[in-house]
This record gives structure tokens, sequence and C-alpha cells, in this order.
């Protein structure tokens, strides 16, 4: 039993050791918990000062912004008018230059209906030249196949006679 007695005595001091060391360690970190709040509140009021003079030169920018449109809006619409009148002026003056086209164009197109009457004539003219050409080619080609007709059959009349001499001779010298 006395051992045990001085063990839980043993404990006990260890105990209290250990509380003392945590009371003490308790109120470093009060300490520090206090210096970081310190720290923290100062900074929320800068971050609160800075808010207000964002705030404020937000205003400032709305202002700006504002001004600029306006200013703007009138450029636009003064360009959005000069553009207008130049569009109108260009519409006559393009509807001007499609008609001096046209009548341009017309005459190009009746300068091109007699060049093309003159070719047509000059094709059938052409057309009637190759059709009497090509009736006098056939006239001759058939001119030539008759004479060619006329000089194969003398060619072969001549050929059996001959082959007919031929065969006499033949019988005659006992050759054949």
């Amino acid at each position: 039993e006395g051992r045990l007695r001085e063990e839980i005595g043993a404990v006990r001091q260890e105990v209290a050791a250990v509380e003392g060391r945590l009371r003490e360690e308790i109120g470093a970190v009060r300490q520090e918990v206090a210096a970081v709040e310190g720290r923290l509140r100062e900074e929320i009021g800068a971050v609160r000062q800075e808010t207000g003079e964002l705030r404020q030169e937000l205003g400032a920018v709305r202002q700006e912004v504002a001004a600029v449109e306006g200013r703007l809006r009138e450029e636009i619409g003064a360009v959005d008018a000069r553009l207008r009148q130049e569009i109108a002026a260009l519409g006559v003056e393009l509807r001007g230059e499609v008609a001096d086209t046209k009548r341009h164009m017309g005459v190009l197109a009746e300068g091109l209906r007699h060049e093309l009457q003159l070719v047509a004539e000059a094709v059938q003219f052409q057309n009637e030249r190759l059709t009497e050409i090509r009736r006098e080619v056939e006239a001759q080609a058939r001119e030539t196949q008759a004479l060619f007709r006329l000089s194969f059959e003398q060619l072969y009349h001549r050929v059996q006679d001959l082959e007919r001499r031929v065969s006499v001779i033949e019988q005659r010298l006992g050759i054949g």
C-alpha cells in the first residue's frame, strides 16, 4: 500500500506539473489569440476604409462612363445622319450610272446582233460551199471507182487470158 501511495503521489505531481504547463500554454495561446484579434480588427478597419474609398472611386467611374456614353450617342447619331445622306447621294449617282450602262449595253448588243448576223450568213455560205464541194468529191469518187472497176475487170480478164495461155504452153511442153 505504501508503494501504491507513492505512485499515486508521483502521478499527482506529474498531473500537477502537466496542469501547470497547460495553464502556461493556455495563457500563451490566449495572449496570441488576443494579439491576432487585435491585428485582425486593425486589418478589418483598413479593409472597411479601402472599401469606402473604392465605392467613391466606383461612383466617379460610373459618372465618367455615363458622360462618355452620352458623347458616344451624340457622335453615333451624327455619323448615322451623315451616312444616310451619303447613301442617298450614292443611290442617285448609282441610278444614273445604271441608266448609262443600260444604254451602252443596248448599243453593244445591237452591234453584236449585227456581227452575229454576218457570222451566221458566212456560216451558211460556207455550209453551202461545203455541200457543193462534197457533191463534187462524191462525183469524182464515183468516177474513180468506176475507172478502178473497169481497170480491175480489164486486168482480171488479162490475167485469166495469160493464165490460159500459160496453161496451154505448159500442156504443149508437157510441164503441167
